[in-house]
């Protein structure tokens, strides 16, 4: 009897957990690594709930400084502590996985989907215009727990819009079906009489147009080769301008009068903010169309003046790190002609 009675058990468990099992999987995870980050996780918690719902694996990760380390570098550490992919990389971040990530120092944000959610989130910049209109605007007003909760209110409700979509053409592709038999018949004789009049002559014109795609793809695709070289080429450079720049800044407050070295000071953090900023777009561009399988003319032409438009930006700050070096000069100058007038200016 007891026998009998443990297996009804044993059978009754199996059960449950056989028809649990799905339940489980389609539920979704919140991850919240702050790091130290004065954010209200109850109400993130609470935002990411219509994402885990869908049975998003949603990772927040925050820091207040990534310690010297590349943003990249940093948060790929994070995620292998924290036991999500090997590393923030397309192909390493779990299907199912959306990441929001902010560092403070330097300033820096990202939004990246895993291959569930990438074409919802990629397709018109979407992810983009999140990052920028949503976190980026909670960042500014010194507010991250808004910025991530209207970030996460943001991406599920673009989600959500492919899915409405294609019900939508699903529903319209069925009412098309219904058509009576004796239309069809007429469609198939004016068919048959077109090929002679429109077929041919438009095989032939498709063939030159295919051709004349494939040149705009190569022309294209060279254009985009070179725009991310020059991109990445002025980056570089402006990389090593900036170390310079950071040297030179070290000594300003021992050189120059108290306002001049403050508004030096000013013009650097501000030249640095804006080089984050170009770096965050390159990868952006570059995320974008690693993400395509076979990106179209139109999707390298964007790509390409996206990076035509950071080595302009790279110029612009160029040029405001060589205003700041003539500003030095002047004031070397007024040093070397006056220096007892610019140690008294410098006393407090």
């Amino acid at each position: 009897m007891k026998q009998r009675r443990w297996s009804i058990v044993m059978l009754w468990m199996l059960s449950m957990m056989f028809f649990a099992a799905p339940s489980f999987a389609q539920s979704g995870k919140v991850v919240i690594d702050n790091n130290g980050v004065d954010v209200d996780e109850s109400r993130i918690n609470t935002a990411a709930r219509q994402l885990t719902d869908k049975g998003a694996l949603v990772v927040v990760v925050l820091t207040d400084s990534t310690g010297g380390q590349s943003e990249t570098a940093y948060l790929d550490s994070r995620l292998k502590d924290l036991g999500i992919g090997n590393s923030s990389k397309a192909g390493d971040r779990p299907n199912n996985v959306l990441i929001y990530y902010v560092s403070f120092d330097p300033r820096y944000s990202s939004i990246l989907p895993g291959r569930d959610y990438n074409q919802a989130l990629t397709t018109g910049n979407q992810s983009d215009a999140i990052r920028n209109n949503q976190l980026n605007a909670g960042l500014k007003a010194n507010d991250p727990t808004r910025g991530l909760v209207d970030a996460l209110t943001a991406t599920s409700r673009v989600i959500s819009d492919p899915a409405g979509a294609a019900s939508s053409s699903s529903q319209s592709s069925s009412s098309s079906s219904g058509i009576g038999s004796s239309l069809v018949w007429v469609i198939v004789i004016i068919a048959l009489v077109a090929i002679g009049f429109f077929v041919v002559p438009g095989l032939l014109k498709r063939r030159s147009s295919q051709a004349a795609e494939a040149g705009a793809q190569v022309n294209t695709r060279a254009r985009f080769d070179q725009a991310k070289k020059n991109a990445g080429i002025a980056i570089a450079d402006l990389a090593q301008a900036m170390r310079d720049a950071g040297e030179k800044q070290r000594f300003d407050k021992i050189s120059y009068p108290t306002t001049q070295a403050n508004e030096l000071e000013k013009r650097h953090r501000a030249a640095e903010s804006s080089f984050t900023q170009i770096k965050v777009q390159f990868d952006d561009i570059n995320e974008r169309i690693d993400n395509v399988v076979n990106p179209s003319v139109t999707d390298l032409e964007g790509a390409a003046g996206g990076y035509d438009g950071i080595t302009n930006q790279v110029r612009q700050l160029t040029s405001e790190l060589q205003a700041m070096d003539g500003l030095r000069k002047e004031l070397d100058t007024i040093n070397a002609q006056a220096p007892a007038e610019v140690d008294r200016a410098k006393k407090w």
